[in-house]
């Protein structure tokens, strides 16, 4: 997952634990194979995304927790996230410039304030990965209006 996500330089991904939906042929399958926890049979609400993995899996529970949590530090490392946001960034060809308006100011004056509070390494990669976007397409940066 780690290379496929690194390769596509996706910046933003959903990773997810695998989570039986109700009246779906794996759920059956996993109710007669007896590996469904009780009650994962009936629609449940909330957010399967952090509910995940509703059965008995094959492989040691701990070890696929531990592999989901490798995938997602390895993918929001602030220089593997910042390192896909610079190449996607090369990767697109925009023809026009952008106008900011001052919503967008606003926005991205908040987002200075904030990203010093989101993590360690996270602040010095966000600033390499403006200067790149400011060096690599100059005639794309932004218009203030």
């Amino acid at each position: 997952m780690i290379e496929c996500i690194e390769e596509t330089s996706i910046p933003v991904c959903m990773v997810g634990l695998l989570y039986a939906l109700p009246t779906t042929q794996l759920t059956r399958r996993l109710f007669a194979e007896g590996r469904l926890f009780s009650g994962s049979e009936q629609t449940q609400s909330g957010d399967q995304c952090t509910a995940g993995l509703n059965f008995e899996t094959k492989r040691p529970r701990r070890d696929v927790l531990n592999d989901y949590r490798t995938v997602l530090a390895a993918i929001y490392d602030p220089t593997a996230y910042f390192g896909r946001v610079r190449r996607l960034g090369r990767m697109l060809k925009r023809e026009r410039t952008h106008r900011m308006i001052k919503g967008d100011l606003r926005s991205f004056i908040r987002l200075l304030f904030r990203i010093h509070r989101a993590g360690p390494g996270t602040t010095g990669q966000f600033w390499r990965m403006i200067l790149a976007a400011l060096c690599i397409t100059p005639k794309h940066s932004l218009m203030w209006s």
